[in-house]
């Protein structure tokens, strides 16, 4: 379902309606800007869908125009009419209530000129719209004229980056899919590095695998909280330009890299036999961390079997470009490190640039397949 849902009046802000959708579809993916214009397919029930619409999506945008206060009036003299625009408004004012889930953000965005309402002459499901904040849309009016100004083509687009930046805080990713998709992948790569050594070396006995699979989650679940939290805040540091989250997810990962090779370097101390190949430690958090972007991408890929087939696809062919690279330069740096980490992992300073390692490069593997998945999106 679309994230974004963009209320409006036909004979209020139509046009405007119609170029903020363009305008936001380009940022954000059509699929997620839901405008009944282009949304709604032939022979629908428009009820059932718009409802459906308004209780999962995330944003509400409402567009005020400079005639949607006399239009609501007039609406209110003919009660044998169905007001949509008031009865989309008043559905998702519904869902401000704490206990209310999902939550939702509803932004009141004049357009054409127009101002705020008195309070008092609004309909009284409709009396909370003006309690959020209020944003301004100049030059929404505009038309397919050659001979617009420049200016008002830059008031546009100052008033529209704005927007943007405050529909992105509104859709901020929840962390409990990525969480759980770093656990599943820490305990995966944790288990199988500890059966690869279990046969791989004859002094380390079955207890092993019980160390470095738990041990293993709790790694995964660093490295991924990291990347989280580089992503969200590079992206409002750097005003959400598309290479934010690369350098967000690279810096997040490198901190929870650090953390989750600290964890290992505690599980590897508890046990018997050798240190881990380091190299196979990078390749297998490579591999691990598709499921830490699954989880990232979960919310939006759970209603859509093709996207998530098609993003599978990506995300393996990430982690294979990182693997050939990794194993291209990193295999003689990583092989004197095994020397540095010492029958168990006791060198502090090799335990922590392993940590980074794995961590950038998982950060960086994560940030790729999040841009590259952005783009394929909006293409």
């Amino acid at each position: 379902m679309s994230k974004i849902f963009i209320n409006y009046r036909r004979d209020d802000a139509a046009y405007a309606a119609s170029h903020l959708h363009q305008d936001l579809a380009a940022y954000f993916g059509s699929q997620n800007v839901f405008w009944d214009q282009l949304s709604l397919k032939g022979g629908v029930r428009y009820d059932p869908v718009i409802a459906a619409a308004l209780d999962s999506c995330k944003i509400l945008i409402a567009l005020i125009g400079p005639d949607w206060m006399r239009i609501t009036e007039e609406r209110l003299l003919t009660p044998d009419r169905k007001d949509y625009a008031r009865w989309e408004i008043s559905t998702a004012l519904k869902r401000l209530s704490p206990e209310a889930r999902p939550p939702i953000t509803i932004i009141p965005l004049l357009v054409g000129g127009a101002e705020v309402p008195p309070v008092e002459d609004l309909p009284d499901d409709l009396k909370q719209l003006f309690e959020n904040t209020v944003h301004k849309l100049r030059s929404s009016d505009l038309k397919e004229d050659p001979e617009v100004p420049k200016l008002r083509a830059l008031e546009w687009k100052e008033d529209l980056a704005a927007l943007v930046r405050l529909i992105e805080g509104g859709l901020e990713t929840d962390y409990r899919y990525s969480l759980v998709g770093g656990a599943y992948a820490g305990l995966v790569a944790g288990t199988i590095v500890g059966v690869v050594y279990l046969f791989h070396d004859p002094d380390v006995d079955g207890t092993r695998i019980f160390f470095t699979g738990p041990f293993g989650m709790l790694a995964g679940v660093c490295i991924s909280l990291g990347i989280n939290k580089g992503v969200a805040r590079f992206s409002k540091r750097l005003n959400y330009v598309p290479y934010a989250k690369i350098i967000g997810a690279t810096l997040g990962g490198a901190s929870g890299g650090i953390l989750a090779c600290l964890v290992a370097g505690i599980a590897s101390a508890l046990v018997s036999g050798g240190p881990a190949e380091p190299l196979h430690i990078v390749l297998a958090v490579a591999f691990a961390t598709i499921f830490i972007v699954l989880g990232m991408l979960w919310p939006d890929l759970k209603s859509n079997w093709w996207e998530r087939s098609a993003t599978i696809i990506n995300l393996v062919y990430v982690t294979f470009s990182v693997a050939v690279f990794a194993n291209l330069l990193l295999a003689a740096p990583l092989s004197n490190l095994k020397g540095m980490l010492g029958e168990k992992w006791t060198f502090p300073l090799a335990v922590l640039i392993l940590g980074a390692i794995c961590g950038i490069m998982s950060g960086f593997q994560a940030g790729m397949a999040l841009f590259v998945y952005e783009r394929m999106r909006k293409s």
